[in-house]
């Protein structure tokens, strides 16, 4: 029966070596140490004294630590047989489990999982998933859409008083519209007031230096954003106003951005030209609002942040039939912020800040500045 007993415990001791070796777990390299080798005789010794075996202890323990090797040897033999059957590109040696490289073992998975994945075409299906999302996302913002048109109309019905915005969308003018436009006008007007003020303190700084030309357009589009935040918005951080040129690459990128009246640093998603709300701006020459076109729309990363936009063009600022800089302001609640829009886009504040432009480029030619950064 002894000899049965620890024939089985030398398997398993033997087949937990080998478990640990191949995860390349530091343990193994105890069980050979003076503390593994001390525990393994103390073990021997309390199965002989709780079993009370009174057979000769050395021929046990010899059955012990033989069948261990063999067992261990065994399963770590048909173990690298199976690393040799692998078909895999990056196969796993037996010397590296035996030197414990984890690094090796980490590599080897990250492989397996490599050559798995494009075997299943994860990556194929990860794109047909990220596209599926975005067509229901799309899908989504349409029936939103045409719930807000449909809201639109029964306001116009109801009220029968309406103003027209770009494309051809009708937006009502209720009791609370009505409430507000005062305080719009008010805003407005000092806003035109104060812009011509910046305009005239910039063109008489203005250093006269080509070089210099690009900088001082940028400080200046900059100081337009501040001030469109501050008289129309109040300075709020739940405003960004930004400028956009046209590069090389036919894409829409950041100018200059503010959030409030602070800098924005980080680059904006650069925009193509060919489609979206600054294609169908350029194309109409007028002033659009997102919630009020959302099929002109291209999805992008941030629509949960700024939930509503206008895009401002400048019909004096074109090359060919595509504007050379635009302007956008967003806002993060649109319901909030939805009639200031509205309103700015119904008084074409393109034409209001155009006029100013138009002045800075009589001296400091936008074009040409805009041509050589491009």
């Amino acid at each position: 029966m002894g000899y049965i007993l620890f024939m089985m415990l030398g398997a398993v001791f033997g087949l937990v070596f080998c478990i640990l070796l191949f995860q390349m777990d530091s343990q193994w390299k105890w069980i050979f140490s003076i503390g593994g080798g001390g525990g393994f005789i103390a073990s021997f010794h309390s199965i002989m004294n709780t079993l009370k075996i009174t057979q000769n202890r050395l021929p046990l323990f010899v059955c012990y630590v033989f069948s261990m090797i063999v067992c261990g040897i065994a399963i770590f033999l048909f173990l690298c047989w199976r690393l040799n059957k692998q078909d895999f590109q990056y196969k796993l040696r037996p010397m590296d489990i035996i030197l414990g490289r984890k690094n090796t073992l980490e590599e080897y998975y990250a492989s397996r999982r490599n050559e798995i994945d494009k075997q299943l075409n994860i990556y194929e299906l990860e794109a047909k998933r990220l596209e599926l999302e975005a067509k229901e996302k799309a899908i989504l913002d349409k029936e939103r859409f045409i719930e807000e048109q449909m809201e639109r109309a029964k306001e116009v019905a109801a009220t029968g008083t309406y103003i027209e915005l770009p494309y051809n969308k009708t937006v009502s003018i209720d009791n609370s519209f009505l409430n507000v436009l005062p305080e719009f006008t008010f805003n407005l007007a000092n806003y035109v007031k104060e812009l011509n003020k910046l305009t005239e303190q910039f063109l008489d700084k203005y250093p006269g230096r080509r070089e210099e030309d690009f900088a001082y357009l940028k400080g200046y589009l900059l100081a337009i954003c501040n001030y469109t935040s501050l008289y129309l918005f109040d300075s709020n951080t739940n405003v960004r106003t930004h400028f956009r040129y046209l590069d090389e690459d036919n894409n829409y990128v950041k100018l200059v951005a503010s959030v409030g009246s602070s800098p924005v640093n980080q680059p904006l998603t650069p925009i193509c030209s060919s489609k979206g709300m600054i294609h169908e701006a350029g194309r109409m020459k007028r002033s659009v609002i997102k919630s009020l076109n959302a099929d002109f729309h291209i999805t992008a990363c941030n629509d949960h942040i700024w939930e509503d936009y206008i895009t401002v063009v400048f019909d004096n600022f074109y090359v060919n039939t595509q504007p050379v800089i635009t302007m956008g302001i967003s806002v993060k609640n649109k319901e909030h912020y939805r009639r200031n829009l509205y309103f700015l886009n119904h008084c074409k504040i393109e034409m209001i800040i155009q006029e100013n432009l138009l002045k800075m480029h009589e001296k400091c030619n936008i074009l040409d500045c805009i041509k050589g950064v491009a």
